[in-house]
């Protein structure tokens, strides 16, 4: 953990599991460890990366605003495969989101991400581990026959990934909870504690 949070501290760029499937991580605030991530998963560079985060305390700085609504969806399903997209901070750079304004932030439900948060006391890239346009790898195996011969600087071996979904993304439009995509949380469970709190 200590080599591969000195990595990502230098610019690299690390395969690490996730409470989903294994992501690329690198540090979301630093423009040319995200210009790699972009290089090595070959994306094009105007999708936006999620961005892991360590807490909600957090968001205080990487976001300009959180709604009431997002903090309520937080403290539930926080950690786990959640991604809301909001308004970032500018300690984010455009690369990271694609020139967007708003970022999409999570905290995953597995150890060594938010471990690497901590570590490196930045907010990571959590984007899958994949050549676009290919599976997600679910173990470090698949990983390295994907990245094999790319600039990944290391894969962290985690194991077989618990799940094979996605996070589900949500934004958020006057205070009211938009899906973008459905993936481990439905949004018929988000709706349900929506309309809890509002009871």
């Amino acid at each position: 953990m200590e080599h591969a949070a000195n990595i990502l501290l230098e610019g690299g760029v690390v395969c690490i599991p996730t409470d989903t499937v294994y992501g690329i991580a690198g540090i979301a605030t630093d423009s040319i460890a995200v210009s790699k991530v972009f290089e090595v998963k070959q994306r094009d560079p105007t999708i936006a990366l999620p961005i892991f985060i360590k807490d909600l305390f957090s968001l205080n700085n990487l976001s300009e605003f959180v709604p009431p609504i997002a903090k309520v969806l937080a403290s539930n399903f926080w950690p786990g495969p959640l991604t809301m997209v909001l308004e970032k901070s500018n300690c984010i750079p455009d690369v990271t989101t694609g020139g967007l304004k708003t970022a999409g932030f999570r905290i995953p439900n597995h150890q060594i991400a938010v471990k690497l948060c901590e570590e490196t006391g930045k907010p990571i890239t959590g984007t899958s581990a994949n050549i676009s346009g290919q599976k997600a790898a679910t173990t470090a195996d698949e990983a390295l026959r994907q990245f094999n011969g790319s600039s990944l600087d290391l894969i962290l071996d985690g194991g077989t990934s618990t799940s094979s979904l996605p996070s589900t993304i949500v934004h958020f439009e006057d205070n009211e909870v938009k899906l973008i995509r459905e993936g481990a949380i439905t949004m018929s469970d988000i709706q349900k504690l929506v309309g809890k709190k509002r009871g």
